[in-house]
Order: structure tokens, then sequence, then C-alpha cells
């Protein structure tokens, strides 16, 4: 990928401004989720008007000392499962358990799966897991609760968006127990899957947000949540959308934390609140991109600007800190200045930038340099943090080219605590 510069924020100091973030990581703890509200529902349309940023000191950011290099490993594995993209794949804190997808997404007459099994890293050993009662699918949601995987949603290969004709995919779903190697089916959802649906776990619940076609009216961003106790659905206040726009999710404790592209800035909602709120803005009202990440205090995300002219564009990337008790934000800048758009990915109390070989720990706001073997860049893969190792499987290593069955983790040599 290639490196951008950094966003220039020396105009803001010696404040810092805090910024919104909003995800967790996918499968070791809560991640983010977002879903949409049927027709008719109540739903509070957040203000257009931004609250102004807080100002904060820059008590957490980085110094501007160059960042220790950290070495990192990187092993391949193989296993039993065939080439396929957009499988699902959990972490249990033991294995991971992959499931489904399809071996072309772009083909009508692509073959989807409804096959799975789990890996556990520590020995490098493969298992094959129960069959599902689920019929064929990929691009599902997937998320363990800490006893069972639960999958729902996704479509057929090569139907996507019109998976029923109607721009709704699936409506089923099932729970998997690793222990018990078995499967239990989950009450159908009001809604079907929607092409950019997001999802997190609350603890409790699953969160589900997608973007629903309203025939003549545009889109909703619709909001569902799936109540595992009692196996039932229901719907939260969603919003009016652009069409297909992507949702980005998180939880923090007690509130939804929601970014749509359709939609400028964050938005939060708690879970008893009848509509979503915005959240106050990046410093300079800078857009926010990419996924969102929980560490347990905060929310971290991707801040960009625009640095460059129409006939010379160029953007810099920071990473930006949002506390949501004070609703304020921090920006966190990289002493290299070379953070690109890569995906943040939470392994334990860090955030991982592999493209960038960068990574941000969390506890002493430190930035460190990492040394990554070099590896073939994968999309529609499944991705997940494994102890404090990161695994990648599957996926596609390149535009119209067939999926791949191989994977890697990538186990960086980090300092001792």
């Amino acid at each position: 990928m290639t490196q951008v510069q950094r966003i220039a924020v020396s105009a803001l100091l010696p404040l810092v401004l805090a910024f919104p973030a909003c995800a967790a990581s996918q499968h070791g703890g809560p991640s983010p989720v977002a879903t949409r509200t049927a027709d008719g529902h109540s739903t509070v349309e957040p203000t257009p008007d931004m609250a102004s940023p807080a100002l904060v000191p820059p008590s957490l950011a980085p110094t501007a000392e160059s960042p220790r290099l950290i070495s990192a490993a990187l092993n391949e594995i193989t296993g039993p499962l065939s080439a396929r993209a957009n499988a699902s794949g959990v972490w249990t804190g033991s294995e991971v358990i992959i499931w489904g997808g399809a071996e072309d997404e772009l083909s009508s007459s692509a073959r989807s799966f409804r096959d799975g099994a789990a890996y556990d890293p520590e020995r490098d050993v493969w298992r094959p897991i129960a069959d599902s009662p689920l019929a064929a699918r990929s691009r599902h949601t997937a998320v363990w609760t800490g006893s069972e995987m639960v999958v729902w949603g996704g479509s057929h290969a090569g139907r996507g968006f019109l998976a029923d004709g109607h721009g709704r995919g699936f409506h089923d779903g099932a729970a998997y127990d690793p222990n018990s190697d078995s499967w239990r089916t989950i009450a159908d959802s009001p809604y079907g899957w929607t092409e950019n649906a997001a999802s997190v776990w609350t603890g409790t619940d699953l969160i589900i947000a997608m973007t629903d076609r309203d025939r003549g009216r545009g889109a909703t961003l619709r909001i569902l949540a799936y109540r595992v106790g009692s196996d039932s659905w229901q719907e939260l206040p969603g919003m009016d959308a652009a069409l297909a726009s992507e949702t980005w999710l998180g939880w923090t404790g007690n509130e939804l934390v929601m970014r749509n592209l359709g939609k400028a800035g964050l938005f939060r909602m708690t879970a008893d609140a009848d509509g979503w709120t915005r959240v106050s803005a990046l410093p300079g009202d800078l857009p926010t991109l990419g996924n969102l990440s929980w560490t347990g205090s905060h929310l971290l995300t991707l801040a960009l600007e625009f640095l460059g002219s129409d006939n010379d564009p160029e953007y810099g990337h920071t990473l930006a800190e949002w506390n949501p008790d004070s609703d304020s934000w921090t920006l966190l800048p990289d002493p290299e200045g070379k953070l690109g758009t890569d995906p943040l990915r939470t392994v334990e109390k860090r955030v991982v930038f592999l493209d960038s070989g960068l990574a941000y720990d969390i506890e002493s706001a430190q930035w460190w340099s990492l040394d990554v073997p070099s590896t073939q860049e994968r999309a529609y893969d499944v991705e997940t943090a494994v102890g404090n190792s990161y695994l990648m499987w599957g996926g596609m290593e390149g535009d119209h080219v067939p999926p791949v069955a191989t994977g890697v983790i990538v186990s960086p040599a980090w300092p001792a605590e």
C-alpha cells in the first residue's frame, strides 16, 4: 500500500483535540453494530448542528522521538477448507472458527459454502465442525458470545444485494457450541440481510445495522437487536441513509456508536434511548474513515485531511481518540508521519497497522515501528486477533482472481511488560 503523509496538526498545538472512534475488537470483545428501523417506526433524525469539539491537554499524545522498532514473525497456515472469500471467523480464546463463504462473489454460477472448521494456533491443528442447519451463504454476520458462535444473514454468492429479488438476503441464523460440537437455530429476524450490514456484540445482544432500500423513498438505516437470552429480535431507532452506504459500529459498554457514509460525523445512542445524537466534531471538522476500535475507555478511528490541490491531490491520516464521557477528541499522530489508510486491527492492548508498519500501544500511548515480512495483500478474508498475534485466512490476493485456502499469522515480538 502506498504510504501517505500524516495529517498536519501543528496548528492545533499546544492543545490537542480529542476525536471520536467507535469500534471494538471483532472477536476478542465487543464489536461494532448497526441496524435498520422498520417502516413507520418512530425515529429521531440527528440535528445538522455539530457541537464544538472540546479542547483537552495533550497528556496522552506520543512523543516526537523515533518509535521503537519491533520485529514480527510471519507463519503460513494451511487447512482442510477449500478456497473461499467472505467467510466468517471468530476467536474463542483458544480456536478460530471459520464458516461459510463463496468461491466467487461476482459469478452468478458461483458456489457458496455451508461447512466450517476450527483452528488451534497454539498446536497448529485443525478440526472439522458439525454440519450447520443453515443454507450455504457468504457475507453473513458472525460473533462470539463467550460460549457460542452466532451466525446470521448473508446471501448467496453472485446475487449480492439482490439476494431475494428485493434487496434482502437471509433472515435466519444459528448458534454453534464448540464444546458440544453442535448447532441450534435461532429466531428469524424481521428483515433480511442487506449489503454493507455491520454488527457488534454488546455482551448480551447481537446488534445489526444495515441499509434498507425503501421503494420510491431512498433508503433507511435499520438497527436490529437479537436478544440471545430470549431468542427474540427488537428493532431499535434508525435514520435516513444513502443507498447502500457503508456503516461502522462500536459498543462502549453502555452506548452504541455509529458512523454511516451517508451521514456526516458520528452518532451515539444508549440502549434505552429513543434516537441517535451526534457526537462532537473532529478538529476542523475533519472527516473520519475506516473502522472503529474500542480500547476499554476510548474509541479509536482514523482522521483524514486533504493536503494537496485538485491537480495534485494528497491526503494525510492520523489516529484519533474519542472520550465518550467528555465527548472530546485527541489526535495521536505517529512520529514519522507514515500512517496510511490500512484498517485498525486491535491486538490485545495495541492497535496494529500492518500495511503502514506501525503499532500504537494504548496503555503507554507510544508508537512502535513494525518490521513485518512482506506478504500478499488480501481482500474479503477472515481476520481476527488470536492472543498477541493476528490471523488472516482465505480471501482474494488481487482483483478478479480466485480466492485462496491459505493464511498467515503475524506475531510481533512485543516488549515485556
